[in-house]
C-alpha cells in the first residue's frame, strides 16, 4: 500500500487500509502480514492501529525495533 507523496497527508491511508483489510476477510483470509522498515515510523503507526505487530528473525533487526519503539514512545505511540 503507497499513497503518491502529493496524496500524502490527506486522510487516506486509513480509508485505504480498512477497505484492504475488510476484502482481505471477504476473501476468506483470517490474517495478514506486510513488511516494511523501520525508517516508515507514520507507516507503521498505522499498521499498529490496525493490529498487525512487529516481527523479527535477527539480533541485529531486533536491535533496528527497539530504536524504532523509543522514536514512537518520543512522539506519543506505542507499538
Amino acid at each position: 500500500m503507497a499513497t503518491d507523496r502529493q496524496e500524502q497527508g490527506k486522510g487516506l491511508s486509513k480509508p485505504l487500509m480498512t477497505q484492504i483489510c475488510h476484502r482481505l476477510r471477504d476473501l476468506g483470509h483470517a490474517c495478514a502480514y506486510l513488511t516494511t522498515n523501520t525508517l516508515r515510523v507514520r507507516a507503521i503507526s498505522l499498521y499498529a492501529d490496525f493490529g498487525f505487530k512487529a516481527y523479527w528473525e535477527t539480533e541485529k533487526e531486533e536491535a533496528a525495533w527497539s530504536e524504532l519503539r523509543e522514536k514512537l514512545r518520543e512522539i506519543g505511540r506505542e507499538v
